[in-house]
């Protein structure tokens, strides 16, 4: 798998966590995404899945961060213009 292949595949397994393990009540830790991602064959660091939520809100997803012992993270809404969902689309195809 080419690197940017594997970026892309990253960015969208974390994206899918965060859509189906959080809510405005349920956060999630970077260790839990690292151990999906890692389910999933894709080895990846801390500062890597900081960046890619980062780009994630960037693109639309409303993600809540929580700095306590650990950071957590947390979806605040799961809903989509039709532009943003566009976008999300064209971002996993490029």
């Amino acid at each position: 798998m080419s690197a940017a292949t594997e970026k892309h595949n990253r960015i969208f397994l974390i994206a899918k966590y965060i859509w189906t393990h959080c809510d405005e009540t349920h956060y999630v830790t970077i260790r839990e995404i690292q151990d999906y991602l890692s389910e999933n064959g894709i080895i990846s660091d801390r500062k890597t899945i900081s960046r890619d939520i980062e780009s994630l809100s960037e693109i639309g997803f409303d993600i809540d961060k929580e700095n306590s012992t650990q950071s957590r993270y947390r979806l605040r809404s799961h809903y989509f213009s039709s532009g943003e969902l566009r976008l999300l689309k064209d971002a996993v195809q490029s």
